[in-house]
């Protein structure tokens, strides 16, 4: 591995929510960029030309996990990359995608399918604990576990960029990105009355720990 590689890893790393990894990769970084006499947009120059643009394998619609591109705006914002949903012309369904240059896209996508999965596993409980409820009843009190674990996540990564404002400048979505993203029409979703708040706070509470450096562990 090149130095450069070495650089792009170590900022790809300080994108983590783990905040004493996240700084301790970002002075690592601005260490070699130092003693290579280099800066971050020629570190990142040979790969800015290739943007990733694609689709993931989760999809939703307004009926069926609305949350799902709602926690994908979320992630995305925090990793330098920008989601979107691809569409097939009379479908309902959006697919799940993402925008971003490779390093930043890779992480963003581990992080995304880690959360679903978080998300996923808390709704197979409640299937068990609330087994009388109709499936409108039960898909109320999912969606208000799953907005309040976006509304937690949200808010701890704020939290982290405000306590950690040193490494925090790095987590600038690239011009590139923003451009691709440009003319692409966005979804929004109207929410009011669809959810339950019975789990709406257990959902926020495992959003602020919800910790992705449990699921990468990049070898630096």
């Amino acid at each position: 591995m090149n130095y450069k590689d070495k650089i792009r890893k170590l900022l790809a790393l300080s994108k983590s929510s783990n905040e004493n990894e996240a700084k301790a990769a970002l002075l690592k970084a601005r260490a070699l960029m130092a003693e290579h006499k280099i800066t971050e947009q020629e570190v990142f120059s040979e790969c800015r030309s290739t943007i990733v643009r694609k689709t993931t394998k989760y999809s939703c619609s307004n009926r069926r996990d609305p949350w799902m591109s709602i926690l994908a705006n979320v992630i995305a914002s925090h990793y330098c990359c920008r989601s979107y949903g691809a569409v097939e012309a009379g479908a309902q369904t959006r697919t799940i995608g993402f925008i971003g240059l490779p390093d930043d896209f890779d992480l963003c996508v581990m992080v995304f399918e880690y959360a679903v999965d978080s998300v996923r596993s808390a709704f197979k409980r409640f299937k068990k604990e609330f087994s009388m409820l109709s499936t409108k009843e039960l898909r109320k009190i999912e969606d208000g576990y799953a907005f309040g674990f976006i509304a937690g996540l949200n808010e701890a990564f704020k939290k982290q960029d405000e306590e950690y404002q040193d490494y925090a400048l790095v987590l600038v979505t690239p011009r590139e990105v923003e451009k691709e993203i440009e003319g692409m029409k966005v979804k929004q979703h109207n929410l009011n009355g669809r959810i339950s708040t019975a789990k709406y706070n257990e959902g926020v509470e495992d959003g602020r720990n919800f910790r992705p450096d449990r699921r990468i562990s990049p070898t630096v």
